[in-house]
C-alpha cells in the first residue's frame, strides 16, 4: 500500500486540497500512509497525522507520521484544518458514518474531504452494501449524511472511471 502513493485515484486528495487553505491534515483510516506520503512530497511543512486500526499498517505509517489506533466512529479530539477519508467510510454502516461525520464537525474541524464509494454516482444506485469491486462495501448518500452532521457540501465531483468502486469526491465546509 505504501508504494501506491502515485496511483491515479490519489490525485483526488490533491485536487481537493488545492481548493482549501490548510496547514494541519488528519486522515481517517490512513493505512500504511500512501495519501499522507503524497501530501508530504508536495507539502513538506504541513502537519500530517492519521489513524489506522490495523496494527501492521499502522506500525508502518508510524515510521513516517503521527498515527494513532482509533477505530471509527472514534475521531481525534483535536481540531484539524482538514480531516479526510479515502475508501474508509465504506467499511462502516450508515449510523457509524453519520456519527463519524458529526464528531469531526463537533471538534471544530474547518474542512472535511470524503473520497468514497458514493450512492447515486456510477456504478452505484441507492445506498446499501455492494459487492463486486475491491470488496463488499457500504455505499452511502454522503451529501445527505454531511448535511445531517452539520456540514455544507462546497464541491462534489465524480471520479471517472471509478477505481474499484471509489467514485466520488466531496469537499465539505463548516
Amino acid at each position: 500500500m505504501w508504494d501506491s502513493w502515485k496511483d491515479p485515484h490519489r490525485q483526488q486528495v490533491l485536487a481537493a486540497l488545492g481548493l482549501l487553505n490548510v496547514g494541519t491534515v488528519y486522515e481517517l483510516g490512513c493505512g500504511s500512509g500512501p495519501n499522507l506520503r503524497l501530501l508530504r512530497e508536495l507539502y513538506p511543512k504541513m502537519f500530517l497525522a492519521g489513524c489506522e486500526p490495523n496494527r501492521g499498517l499502522r506500525e508502518h505509517a508510524r515510521q513516517h507520521f503521527t498515527v494513532d489506533d482509533r477505530m471509527l466512529p472514534e475521531v481525534p479530539q483535536k481540531s484539524f484544518d482538514l480531516v479526510f477519508t479515502c475508501y474508509t467510510l465504506a467499511y462502516i454502516d450508515r449510523e457509524d458514518a453519520l456519527i463519524t461525520l458529526t464528531r469531526v464537525h463537533g471538534h471544530g474541524t474547518q474542512h472535511m474531504v470524503l473520497i468514497e464509494p458514493s450512492a447515486y454516482v456510477t456504478p452505484f444506485g441507492p445506498p446499501g452494501v455492494y459487492e463486486g469491486h475491491a470488496m463488499p462495501s457500504y455505499v452511502h448518500d454522503y451529501p445527505r449524511l454531511a448535511e445531517q452532521a452539520g456540514w455544507k457540501v462546497e464541491w462534489r465531483w465524480p471520479i471517472f472511471p471509478h477505481h474499484m468502486g471509489l467514485n466520488a469526491t466531496l469537499v465539505l465546509n463548516r
